[in-house]
């Protein structure tokens, strides 16, 4: 079903100098390494939809380039995450997302976490459990992308704590065909030392959770208004919204094994 934003398809696929309007956001100081991850059924899916040209023809091209243009729309980098891969760009890019009227906000919520634990595997595996839809056979799968997250923020720390927000992007399939985009994130206290890494949560914390689908109907619909688009791959978006370790780092994090 198409949403009423205030913007029409043409103008958010289109529009260049001018993003939605967007509420003031502060200027955090707050590293936001990203991971990504498409579901085995959706990479299954996408290859078997997969175009010739240039130009995004299948939903699945169609939701990685969606979200490729809000990156450069919001100069949103998660290559770069203590820089343009900030919090604060992070916000812009989940509120251009939410502007798009062709998407179907299917849930947003926070979620509260409850745990006894202050390990930091234990921290993984509770954001893993915060995720909604997701298929069992693909949590280990996520549990590992959300270890190299945590591991890539630690690279990214030095000797003082910090706080640092965890964003997890997820692509996914229903049964009908229609494309989900998944975007969780939590914010916690981060610390990297010479050789030893710690993240510290408090028992209870929060995870904002957002489910968007494009249906096969609204794609159909829409596809049009994307024809001077470049495409996105499933690679490219994964690559491009994966936040890497920092190079030469000297962090070595024992606690966080996949």
């Amino acid at each position: 079903m198409q949403r009423v934003t205030g913007v029409s398809t043409e103008d958010w696929a289109k529009n260049v100098k001018r993003s939605p309007a967007l509420p003031d956001v502060p200027q955090l100081d707050i590293q936001n390494p990203t991971s990504s991850y498409a579901t085995e059924a959706y990479v299954v899916k996408a290859k078997e939809m997969e175009s010739a040209g240039t130009v995004p023809e299948s939903i699945f091209e169609g939701i990685q380039t969606v979200a490729d243009i809000a990156r450069v729309r919001t100069q949103f980098n998660p290559l770069d995450p203590e820089g343009t891969g900030n919090k604060e760009h992070f916000i812009k890019f989940t509120q251009y997302i939410d502007s798009a009227p062709f998407l179907a906000l299917l849930n947003a919520d926070t979620m509260m976490v409850e745990t006894s634990s202050h390990n930091s595997s234990e921290l993984v595996n509770s954001f893993v459990d915060a995720f909604t839809g997701i298929d069992a056979k693909d949590k280990d799968q996520i549990v590992g992308a959300v270890t190299n997250l945590a591991n890539a923020a630690l690279s990214y720390s030095n000797r003082i704590e910090k706080y640092s927000n965890f964003a997890q992007n997820i692509l996914d399939v229903d049964g009908d065909g229609n494309v989900l985009f998944h975007l969780y994130s939590s914010q916690f206290q981060i610390k990297a030392e010479e050789r030893k890494g710690t993240i510290t949560f408090d028992t209870t914390y929060s995870v904002i959770r957002s489910v968007y689908q494009l249906s096969v109907g609204e794609w159909r619909r829409i596809r049009g208004n994307f024809a001077d688009q470049t495409k996105t791959s499933t690679q490219e978006w994964l690559s491009r919204f994966t936040t890497p370790c920092k190079p030469n780092t000297t962090i070595d994090t024992p606690c966080l094994t996949k």
